[in-house]
């Protein structure tokens, strides 16, 4: 007599947000606004996307939580993260990362005006797991 077995290993898609579509944030002049968020350790092919626009120059980056002190106290250094939108009014982020601890961090390096930030397409963490 012959067994045969089959096994399907079925990969699920999971996701969470970070910012939903539509939400607004203010960052007053030199101000940071930061999520942190951990991926967990079985994920992978795992993605951070979404968009925002802001009323003025804005800074936006993703780094390794291990580095946010570096980048609080120095927020050029965010230009060093694994992705920087540079200064400007809004951008698409779209970065690969592996599982870990992160930080996504919006910078205003503004002296004297307030900005808007507005997501337009929800900022998600996307991963197979």
């Amino acid at each position: 007599m012959i067994i045969i077995i089959v096994a399907a290993f079925v990969s699920a898609l999971l996701q969470f947000t970070l910012m939903q579509s539509g939400q607004v944030i203010t960052l007053n002049p030199g101000y940071l606004y930061y999520v942190n968020f951990t991926v967990p350790s079985g994920a992978y092919s795992i993605s951070i996307t979404g968009s925002y626009v802001s009323g003025g120059d804005v800074n936006a980056a993703v780094i390794f939580a291990s580095e946010f002190s570096i980048v609080e106290s120095n927020p050029s250094t965010m230009a060093n993260g694994l992705w920087y939108s540079g200064n400007n009014t809004g951008a698409t982020i779209s970065v690969s990362l592996s599982q870990g601890s992160y930080t996504l961090i919006f910078y205003n390096s503004n002296l004297i005006t307030r900005d808007t930030i507005s997501v337009v397409d929800a900022i998600t963490v996307t991963y197979s797991g």
